[in-house]
């Protein structure tokens, strides 16, 4: 039983950590769309302060950061424990675990958690494509919340089931 009060304690810095790097990190690349006046280097240094994040233990990138290679560490590389798709992939596993399952495929909750991973970092999506994938995976883990509440805390697992009243 303490394992899974760990897990669910887990989940839900998981949960919460990945809703506000996705929401923040989708206002960011707005503003930085907008506002002509900054330049590529602040908004990697911004990114990386959001990130809280020095890359030393990653292969070192050159000195002036680009903005693709560093949103492709902050966003993508599961090997990264900080990036968005390592944090997601935690997340899944967490439920996964919770419910009983081997692998994160087999539950419908875990299933529900977004691939950061799978999303494109190249220049031409940093200003509109990645934003959306970011707004839309924070609107997910709101939903995957709501659903997990109800799975663990209201004791029901299928939200539609009428009672007949």
């Amino acid at each position: 039983m303490g394992e899974d009060g760990w897990r669910v304690m887990c989940m839900g810095r998981e949960t919460e950590r990945l809703g506000y790097l996705c929401n923040t990190l989708a206002l960011s690349l707005t503003h930085a769309g907008v506002d002509p006046t900054l330049d590529e280097q602040a908004i990697c240094a911004g990114l990386l302060t959001l990130f809280n994040r020095n890359i030393t233990s990653a292969p070192p990138l050159a000195t002036q950061h680009t903005l693709p290679a560093l949103l492709a560490q902050l966003v993508q590389d599961r090997h990264n424990p900080d990036s968005l798709a390592s944090v997601a992939q935690a997340l899944r596993g967490y439920l996964a675990q919770l419910a009983g399952c081997d692998d994160p495929d087999q539950d419908t909750l875990a299933r529900s958690v977004p691939d950061p991973g799978t999303w494109s970092v190249s220049q031409p999506h940093i200003q509109r494509a990645l934003p959306e994938s970011l707004k839309a995976c924070g609107q997910t883990l709101w939903q995957l919340s709501d659903a997990i509440r109800a799975r663990y805390f209201m004791h029901i697992r299928d939200i539609e089931q009428s009672l007949g009243f």
